[in-house]
């Protein structure tokens, strides 16, 4: 057990009785009756969709502070960033609502990570402003980029191509002129598209969110990976990226999301989780290869909670990594649980 507070910086609030998500409307009109409000999720979303989350269930409850604290078991955790999740808007400003909302919940986020399209150059700034105003914890943004070659895995970007555009360039540069951050969530196959973007533009502060996602690295999904040679090469120009990315000495990332369902788990199977030490052996050398490539002042480890609660409880998922990195000293460990996470989102020592 370490003998310092926590800091989650990846976690995901919802509420889709009272705030505007996907399921909303499924969840107001069947929410009473939970297991056929479920299998209408399953039958009206598309197969990506399902593939993604694993399991659709808890993305139609309410995840809230208390919840998330109620997991953390044996850890003591001092606080959470939320990134953002969801929230639906009818127009530009309405992102801003999601951090409004935020900034009311009892035991809320220590920092907010809100959504903006970068590419929306005639809003961009008005979306900005209206974030700062909603409250002084919202830090960066989140545009997702993530897209991959196959149709069959999940898209949360238009286009492979859209990080190449001006626009989104222009956008880009404007949250490092007004002092914020940008939480960069992508798939493996864009890490040199996006090594290409933090070169030309170093002065926005960036943090990888969750290793680039490496579809297909585990086992086989949607069709990707199905092979070892095609997991080895997966796992070869993940490797790459990641290397060419470390040279930017602005970017830092998250050690979050090698559990999720997209890394090609198969954790239907009986006897699932593994034991602590299977999964170290199984995750443990990728979570060091980053620590080595980008430096323990550039890592920070994450929960992604509540996705990856779809694999592994809490507990279990930060025991694997306490393990993974039990001989650092206990000052290397500190900064990879909690400094890092308080530095990069200009946080004060009370978390505040």
């Amino acid at each position: 057990m370490p003998t310092f507070e926590i800091i989650d910086p990846h976690i995901h609030l919802w509420n889709p009785w009272t705030t505007p998500r996907t399921v909303s409307p499924i969840v107001k009109l069947f929410g009473g009756w939970p297991w056929l409000a479920e299998q209408l999720l399953k039958t009206l979303s598309p197969k990506s969709v399902i593939e993604f989350v694993g399991d659709g269930e808890h993305y139609m409850r309410p995840y809230l502070p208390a919840t998330y604290f109620s997991e953390t078991g044996k850890y003591k955790v001092k606080g959470f960033v939320h990134v953002q999740a969801d929230w639906q808007a009818k127009k530009p400003l309405d992102y801003a609502d999601e951090t409004k909302w935020l900034a009311g919940l009892e035991n809320g986020p220590l920092a907010i990570i809100g959504e903006a399209r970068l590419d929306d150059l005639l809003n961009l700034e008005k979306v900005l402003d209206a974030h700062l105003a909603a409250s002084s914890r919202f830090k960066g943004v989140r545009d997702m980029l993530a897209a991959h070659p196959s149709k069959k895995v999940m898209r949360f970007s238009d286009s492979l191509d859209r990080m190449k555009t001006d626009d989104f360039r222009k956008g880009y540069a404007v949250v490092g002129s007004r002092n914020l951050s940008y939480d960069a969530f992508l798939y493996s196959n864009q890490l040199q598209d996006f090594c290409d973007l933090v070169e030309a533009i170093p002065d926005t502060p960036v943090v990888l969110d969750h290793f680039a996602s490496p579809v297909g690295l585990m086992g086989p999904f949607c069709g990707v990976g199905q092979t070892e040679n095609e997991r080895t090469k997966i796992k070869e120009e993940w490797y790459e990226g990641m290397t060419r990315l470390a040279n930017s000495p602005h970017v830092m990332i998250k050690l979050s999301g090698l559990l999720m369902p997209i890394v090609g788990w198969n954790f239907k199977v009986p006897n699932w989780p593994p034991s602590i030490a299977k999964m170290v052996d199984m995750i443990g050398p990728h979570i060091r290869f980053a620590i080595d490539t980008f430096g323990i002042d550039r890592c920070m480890f994450a929960s992604n909670f509540p996705p990856d609660r779809v694999l592994v409880p809490f507990e279990y998922y930060y025991d694997v990594y306490f393990k993974v990195v039990e001989d650092l000293t206990e000052s290397e460990k500190k900064k990879l649980f909690h400094d890092n996470a308080i530095r990069f989102y200009r946080l004060n020592e009370t978390g505040t």
